[in-house]
């Protein structure tokens, strides 16, 4: 019955299970419910993740791969003004890409570790100044007997932490959009000295 439906609503009929799909839970009682915002939120950022990372190595693949292609077929030449010229330019440029187009998902990469660093942290520290007045008690994920005295000790830490993550994130997302525009710039005039 409810748990047929519960997985007849997360799995479309091609078996695989889609993000947007995952926003369904099986609620207490057996009722199916939508997952709450942040919880939607989430899903659909990680699908979108996936989507832009797949999509800068293929460009930066199929970039790649144009290079090579031209180079096979490249044969060296004086340079003067002539198509060869431009051809030899158009190359310079696209490998230009393709090396921005690898420092692009390098800089993504960070920015995500960051990011991964900075929401544990902030979680961390949520949980400590949230759950402050019912100390003494004990972390459930890691069996650690925490005090008041502990969780004053750790908060500071935790705070000092998070206010040094964030100007980094926010300095790593600022050069994966420098990157991406320059690899970007550098692929449009690739092909337009190519044309």
């Amino acid at each position: 019955g409810t748990e047929a439906a519960y997985r007849r609503a997360l799995v479309g009929q091609d078996g695989q299970q889609h993000p947007v799909r995952s926003a369904y839970r099986l609620a207490p009682g057996g009722r199916i419910r939508y997952a709450m915002a942040d919880e939607r939120s989430l899903i659909v950022y990680d699908a979108y993740q996936k989507a832009s990372q797949q999509f800068d190595y293929a460009v930066t693949g199929a970039t790649g791969a144009m290079c090579a292609y031209i180079l096979q077929t490249f044969k060296p030449k004086r340079v003067d003004f002539s198509p060869y010229t431009l051809e030899m330019l158009a190359l310079l440029v696209l490998i230009a890409s393709v090396i921005l187009g690898f420092k692009l998902i390098e800089s993504k990469v960070t920015a995500i570790r960051l990011n991964t660093e900075l929401l544990n942290l902030s979680e961390q520290l949520g949980a400590l100044v949230g759950n402050f007045s019912r100390f003494p008690g004990v972390n459930l994920q890691s069996g650690e007997v925490q005090t008041v005295e502990s969780a004053a000790q750790k908060i500071p830490l935790l705070r000092a932490k998070v206010e040094f993550l964030k100007p980094a994130l926010h300095h790593r997302v600022d050069v994966v959009g420098r990157f991406c525009v320059w690899r970007d710039r550098c692929l449009a005039s690739g092909f337009l000295l190519l044309v």
